[in-house]
Formats: C-alpha cells, sequence, structure tokens
C-alpha cells in the first residue's frame, strides 16, 4: 500500500519554469482530490497539487491566496495560460483528463510506459504531431504546452529535448540542459539520456517546425554550464516494499498502480 512515507511523487516540485526559447512547461502528474482528503494529516498544504492547482497558479497570478501566490512562484510571472496538456503516465488513476476540457485547455493523452520512452516509436510521432499541430493552430497567440509523466521528469524530459533537437535542431546537450534547467532536476534515465546525444539527429524532422516556436523567442546554442550548479541531481529515493504487484495498489479511496507512483511504470528501492 502507497504512504505517504514512500510516496516519492511528493519529493518532486510540482513544476519548473517554462523552458527557454519554447512553449513547453514540465509539470508531475495531478492527482485526484480524494488522495489528499485521505492524506490530508499527513501532508502540508503545498504538498496538493491537483489540476486545477495549476490552472490557478497560470491563469491568475494575482490571485491574493496565500498558496496560490506561493505556487505561482514558480511559473514566469507574465500571466501566459496552458492551452494544452499532454499526459505521458500509462494510467488513467491519477485524475480525470476532463478537468482540462472544463477549463477549456486541449487534452492529449499518450500512454507511454516508464524506462522505455526511447523505443516507442508510435509515441514519438505521435508527441511530434500534436505538438506541431497545435504550434500551428496557435501561431497568433502565446499559450503555453503543460507536458507531464509521474514526475515530469524522466518521459516528459525526452519527449521534450528530442522535439526540440530533432524538429528544431538543437544540439543534444543544449536541450538536456535547457530542460534540466527550467525543471530543476537532472533527468534520472541514463538510457534516455544517451538516446538524446547518440539516436537523435539534429533537424531530421525539421518539415515539422511551426513558425509558432521557431519565432517564439530567438534561441542560440550556447554552453551554460556554469548555469547548472542549481539543479537537483535526483529527488531521493526511498525504500518500498520489494513484493511485486503486478497492476494496482489501493489507497485509501482511490486506486493508483505502485509501479507508476513510484517512479516511471516501475517500483524502485534503494540499493
Amino acid at each position: 500500500m502507497i504512504t505517504t512515507s514512500n510516496f516519492t511523487w511528493c519529493q518532486y516540485r510540482p513544476f519548473g519554469k517554462i523552458v527557454d526559447g519554447t512553449r513547453f512547461v514540465a509539470f508531475k502528474t495531478p492527482l485526484r482530490d480524494d488522495f489528499f482528503r485521505y492524506h490530508r494529516r499527513n501532508l502540508k498544504q503545498e504538498d496538493h497539487f491537483e489540476a486545477k492547482t495549476l490552472l490557478n497558479s497560470v491563469s491568475f497570478l494575482m490571485q491574493s491566496l496565500s498558496f496560490y501566490s506561493f505556487v505561482a512562484n514558480w511559473m514566469h510571472k507574465d500571466g501566459r495560460r496552458i492551452g494544452l496538456v499532454i499526459d505521458l503516465t500509462a494510467t488513467e488513476r491519477y485524475y480525470d483528463g476532463q478537468e482540462w476540457l472544463n477549463e477549456g485547455v486541449k487534452y492529449v493523452k499518450i500512454k507511454c510506459m516508464g524506462h522505455s520512452a526511447h523505443n516507442q516509436a508510435d509515441n514519438i510521432e505521435k508527441f511530434f504531431e500534436v505538438v506541431t499541430s497545435y504550434l500551428n493552430e496557435n501561431a497568433n497567440n502565446d499559450l503555453l504546452i503543460g507536458v507531464h509523466c509521474t514526475h515530469g521528469l524522466n518521459r516528459t524530459g525526452y519527449m521534450i529535448c528530442r522535439y526540440l533537437i530533432e524538429v528544431l535542431g538543437w544540439e543534444p546537450q543544449t536541450a538536456i540542459r535547457q530542460f534540466e534547467l527550467s525543471r530543476g532536476y537532472k533527468i534520472e534515465r541514463e538510457q534516455y539520456v544517451q538516446s538524446l546525444r547518440k539516436d537523435c539527429i539534429r533537424g531530421c524532422r525539421s518539415g515539422m517546425a511551426s513558425v509558432a516556436l521557431v519565432n517564439n523567442i530567438e534561441f542560440r546554442n550556447e554552453q551554460i554550464d556554469s548555469e547548472s550548479s542549481g539543479l537537483t541531481a535526483t529527488a531521493p529515493v526511498v525504500v518500498i516494499e520489494e513484493e511485486q504487484v503486478d497492476d494496482e495498489v489501493v489507497d485509501g479511496t482511490s486506486v493508483y498502480s505502485r509501479s507508476e507512483v513510484n517512479g516511471d511504470d516501475h517500483a524502485r528501492s534503494t540499493v
């Protein structure tokens, strides 16, 4: 059973800054409100993260409520809104995507299994198509594209970086660094980092490039090593019970996948 003591989701900040030169913003998966009701005695207020939290933080930065003001500080303070959410988690148990649609935010689900996103060609292609199509349709505004997996780090980082490299022609290291700087954590899955460096060909999909993204902010491939000192190498990994559970874990009134909430579709434990 998942408890707050082994729930690694809590150890990641909800979201980072906009990836410089793009419309991308990465965030961890929101959860249903019943999870927070069940754990209300064990969680701090700032640990609560639902879809409405992000919508309020981005859309209403002038809101006086102290909690939302606190969360909003993690976002750019220019009042830009999210227009599209791409959900890369491999389950539908975390929250109802209709929450985004009810607020006028487009929602696309791409079920991407953890640890192997770099081998999922169909999902990579769909991600490219969804992003490019959305940017072409929204060339006259600056609506953001929110992307999340469980922690908003590994699958999310891989997909965003691959788009930057293959479609926009960024240097692999620049794409990786810019994503990591924006999210505040380094990508943990070494197979993803190596795939971005070795498997991706710069600009090989440049025909998909959207004027809306290319011209959003002029971006130069430059060394940014001096900026990387603020990155968190990884969130702490806590011990979870070693008994293998194939599909689901019941937590209070909600059903969650132990393998997803404790890290990209596979249970993790310290060594």
